[in-house]
């Protein structure tokens, strides 16, 4: 009976705990195969140990203190048994009290796994109801815990992501920075907000803040960081939209006096100032750009805007009622067909005369320098012709271009400009004769180029056509210089901001002109090679 009591009670309080035969053979101190006697029933223990499995038992439904008071009141005697116990329960009944301190430890280790699970499970259950992306990562950025908030950010499951380095959510164009700073993060072990761009869900590049906290082990080096993120995108458009209205308001201060216009992408009228609408307005109805400026619409219009940036500024020449403008533009805010712009209006003040430019002496034509070009008393009848020329036929330019065939250049040496357009002479010296392909081999042909909307050059023109439209072009009459079996150049006439038709008597006044070029240019050619 006692046998089976002894087992019986063994078995109640080995389940009581939790503990296995080997959990049983540490606390007791003693082997294996003896617990398992005990166990199965070949060992029946003394008095003295059956009294200690029951103190023990009573651990479990009672305190520590109460069980102490309850052996020190205990006989300790061993009381022979039959059969008799091993010589490791006589010394287990010799040290109750060791006996009782290993399994106090056992029981403190076992409450110490309890609390931690339930703080796991506390913690666990308190960043998965968070809103925010919450992480653990090594120092190699290898994640080793995500919540769900963190793998909807980026459009993944928590199983795509776990065990792969964040790193790699990174705009590779930003890593190299960004591993620095890690690196400065481990070595400090200190908690950090970090604040860098993430590729989102959407594809888009995200701003994320981070509070990066590090933990240590136990001699002080960081093996994990804890870290809690949030979304700032949109805090970070918000201060660069009010940066923009700040520049705006700054742009406008700086060009306080002009006429302003703020206008959209289409180039419809949002706002204008008094100054714009007593100078240029005037009464007139018009509500956009295109109704104000034709030739301004559709790509013209749209493409420098939309590829504008901020802090930057396009310029475009345009003419309003015989009077040439300079509409310097800049974006406030907004992206697409929300944008707004700021155009300020400056009035172009160049008087209508010709103007020469002095080249290089290197620069030699027929063996004299170009600046020798024409004696005085031609010079002068040129240019007496190219202000008649465009005072009558209402051009915005007259000029004339020389070849320099032995190093592939040709140059502006004459040009007339009507009162507000923009002179180019200065701009377009040495020009390569290889940014003009077309226009050269044109030419070499004795035949004339004449377009009266620059849109409609050909697609092998793409190179000349991009060049002559930042000169605010808009149509062009063009006729080559012969001298003999030689081209030396050619002159012509340009219609700025609009297109026109050239007619009979513009294509025959330029015809005299080219006439009078080839006259007094013959005596500086002779010896000169024709392409």
């Amino acid at each position: 009976m006692v046998k089976a009591d002894t087992t019986r009670e063994f078995k109640t309080f080995q389940k009581l705990y939790g503990l296995t035969n080997k959990d049983m053979a540490s606390i007791c101190q003693c082997s294996l195969p003896t617990i398992q006697k005990w166990r199965s029933g070949e060992i029946t223990p003394s008095g003295a140990a059956i009294q200690l499995i029951r103190l023990l038992e009573f651990t479990a439904k009672g305190s520590l203190e109460r069980l102490r008071e309850v052996m020190d009141s205990t006989n300790r005697s061993i009381v022979p048994a039959i059969p008799a116990p091993d010589k490791e329960f006589k010394d287990l009944e010799t040290s109750m009290t060791k006996v009782m301190d290993r399994l106090e430890l056992m029981l403190e280790g076992r409450r110490r796994e309890k609390d931690l699970e339930e703080s796991q499970t506390r913690y666990l259950s308190m960043v998965e109801s968070l809103k925010d992306p919450v992480c653990r990562w090594l120092p190699d950025t290898t994640l080793v815990y995500l919540n769900k908030a963190y793998a909807r950010f980026f459009g993944k499951s928590v199983e795509d992501l776990m065990g792969r380095k964040w790193m790699d959510l990174i705009p590779e164009s930003k890593r190299a920075n960004l591993s620095m700073l890690i690196s400065d993060l481990v070595r400090r072990g200190e908690p950090e907000i970090m604040t860098h761009e993430v590729m989102g869900l959407d594809g888009r590049t995200r701003i994320m803040e981070w509070q990066d906290i590090p933990i240590k082990d136990s001699r002080g080096s960081v093996f994990e960081f804890h870290s809690v993120g949030r979304d700032v995108s949109a805090l970070g458009e918000l201060k660069q939209k009010v940066e923009r209205l700040e520049k705006a308001e700054m742009t406008m201060a700086s060009l306080f006096g002009e006429p302003l216009l703020m206008f959209d992408l289409e180039g419809n009228f949002l706002e204008t100032n008094e100054l714009f609408r007593k100078t240029i307005l005037v009464g007139q109805s018009w509500k956009n750009l295109p109704d104000m400026i034709p030739w301004l619409h559709g790509s013209r219009l749209k493409g420098p805007l939309s590829r504008l940036e901020n802090n930057e500024q396009v310029n475009f020449h345009v003419k309003i009622k015989e009077r040439i403008f300079c509409i310097m533009v800049r974006r406030l805010d907004g992206e697409g067909p929300s944008s707004r712009f700021l155009g300020a209006f400056k009035e172009e003040r160049h008087s209508d005369k010709v103007m020469t430019v002095r080249l290089s002496k290197e620069i030699v034509i027929g063996g004299k320098p170009v600046e020798f070009l024409m004696d005085p008393l031609s010079r002068g009848e040129v240019e007496k012709m190219m202000r008649q020329l465009g005072s009558s036929l209402r051009v915005d330019r007259v000029y004339v271009f020389t070849f320099d065939f032995g190093n592939d250049f040709f140059d502006n040496v004459l040009e007339w400009c009507a009162a507000g357009i923009r002179p180019e002479i200065e701009n377009l010296q040495r020009v390569p004769m290889s940014d003009y392909p077309w226009w050269i081999k044109r030419l070499s042909k004795r035949q004339w180029i004449q377009f009266e909307d620059i849109s409609q050059m050909p697609r092998t023109a793409a190179k000349e056509q991009q060049i002559i439209t930042a000169q605010d072009i808009g149509s062009i009459l063009v006729a080559p210089l012969e001298l003999g079996d030689k081209i030396v150049g050619f002159a012509g006439f340009d219609q700025n901001f609009k297109t026109r038709l050239w007619h009979r008597q513009e294509i025959n006044a330029l015809a005299d002109f080219k006439q009078l070029l080839e006259r007094v240019l013959k005596p500086h050619f002779s010896g000169q090679i024709a392409p």
